[in-house]
């Protein structure tokens, strides 16, 4: 293998372990197969001037690795678990028939292969798996090897895997139905030992040392690689907690501007609508039963416009327009919109309520009276005052938005054509109210009949003057 991610294959365990380490067996790769687990792939040789590492088998090109460790302790406790069961199984016969009871197994000899790179991790704890193997078929003789290769498919037509870092144990015998198995015989009594040759001790103690050596160095690689995973945790933990950061920062920007365009949302729509339009992206036409539509006109506008600069004239349209704006607030209206230098608003839209004649009526009247304010103000200061005339009239109409661009929350119908024509056939300095509007606040505002007003589809509709309140 040439590479490992962005490092060749030898950088990458210099990365963990130190510009001078090489591929260990004890270090081996764990290769993710997917939905088939993972299999090891033990490093057999590598070539520092190249990069390259050669593996007990194929790493497929793009898999997911991880480097792992060997622990000889883990491995040597795996092993003395499952031999613990291999003379209950080999007394059984286990799998010999699925179809049928398991006959009874009369074991001649255990075969036990490995592969060469077990042996170097194990090192000098190797014997004690035979051990494991022959306290579990006491009498029975075991013998086998090491070397690399395969072993069968697991299951029917699967693919032949490699044995590394794996021990496989086959229990040789015959098998008879109900033929019990006899009791080992007692092993005879050992011939004296011999003196032992001095030059087979020397290789013994040098294979020992050997091991020694690399236990060793395993160990230093160890701490060396858990440190190195220790510090791209922290560097990772870090990378975290700035990315958490910069994402709340991120949230908290983004909230806010929320909050700007739903303020700005909620300042051109009213709230239930803005939130029909965010949640739904459109709103509906509503009809209602009775709404109080309010229009404001200032008599002799153009005479007015004429004799003022055009900055003059919007400051003083602004200057009336949002004190009316404070007014229709503090009495519960839904401002409409304004037309030159119309103003129109409403009561009991866009929620319903009994109060609306009542709401518009006392608007009407703190209108007028600061409209007295301002006048008494500029005629104190040689300023010619502004005069203004109100319609209110009570009645069904249609509200909504419509059209998927510049969205205004408007009404429609008779109601609101005829509170226009009574502002506009009103005076100035006066509130001009309809019968339906009458005939809801008599009780809280003196009023005096003043006629009848003509209205298209309508007929005639009676007027009434808004005197004050009772």
């Amino acid at each position: 293998m040439l590479q490992i991610g962005d490092r060749s294959a030898v950088e990458f365990y210099n990365h963990y372990f130190g510009p001078q380490s090489r591929p260990l067996p004890e270090f081996p790769l764990a290769v993710h197969a997917g939905d088939d687990g993972f299999y090891v792939r033990t490093p057999i040789r590598s070539d520092r001037d190249t990069g390259h590492v050669d593996y007990s088998g194929e790493v497929p090109q793009g898999a997911e690795v991880q480097l792992c460790e060997a622990i000889r302790e883990h491995l040597l406790a795996e092993t003395t678990r499952s031999v613990a069961e291999l003379g209950v199984h080999a007394l059984g016969g286990a799998g010999v028939r699925l179809d049928r009871a398991p006959p009874w197994l009369r074991p001649a000899a255990v075969l036990v292969f490995s592969c060469a790179a077990r042996k170097q991790i194990l090192g000098t704890r190797t014997a004690s798996e035979v051990e494991a193997v022959t306290r579990a078929l006491p009498g029975v003789p075991v013998f086998g090897f090491y070397a690399g290769g395969e072993i069968a498919p697991l299951v029917p037509g699967g693919r032949a895997r490699l044995h590394n870092a794996t021990m496989v144990t086959l229990v040789i015998g015959t098998c008879s139905e109900r033929q019990p198995v006899p009791t080992p015989r007692t092993a005879p009594a050992p011939a004296p030992v011999s003196a032992p040759d001095p030059a087979l001790l020397q290789r013994r103690l040098a294979r020992a040392e050997s091991y020694r050596a690399r236990a060793e160095d395993a160990k230093e690689l160890t701490t060396a690689m858990l440190r190195t995973i220790g510090a791209e945790i922290e560097a990772t933990r870090r990378q975290i907690v700035a990315q958490n950061d910069q994402l709340r920062q991120l949230y908290s920007e983004l909230e806010a501007e929320k909050h700007k365009s739903d303020a700005l949302l909620q300042n051109i729509l009213p709230v239930e609508v803005a939130e029909e339009l965010k949640r739904t992206g459109q709103v509906k036409p509503v009809h209602y039963n009775s709404v109080t539509v309010l229009f404001t006109d200032f008599k002799g506008f153009t005479r007015v416009a004429s004799r003022l600069r055009p900055e003059a004239l919007l400051r003083e349209l602004d200057f009336y327009f949002s004190e009316f704006d404070r007014i229709t607030e503090r009495h519960g209206l839904e401002k409409l919109k304004t037309i030159g230098d119309a103003y129109m608003c409403a009561g009991g839209i866009p929620q319903v309520n009994s109060s609306h004649a009542l709401d518009a009526v006392a608007a009407a009247w703190d209108i007028i009276q600061f409209m007295e304010e301002v006048r008494a103000d500029k005629l104190a200061g040689g300023e010619q005052p502004w005069e203004l005339r109100i319609g209110v009239h009570t009645g069904p109409l249609m509200a909504g938005v419509i059209g998927h661009k510049k969205f205004a929350y408007d009404i429609w119908g008779d109601t609101v054509n005829i509170a226009s024509r009574l502002e506009s056939t009103g005076e100035a300095g006066r509130i001009n109210l309809s019968r339906a509007t009458w005939e809801a606040v008599r009780d809280r505002f003196e009023c005096e009949y003043r006629g009848k007003l003509t209205a298209k589809n309508r007929g005639e509709v009676d007027m009434y003057f808004v005197l004050g309140p009772r």
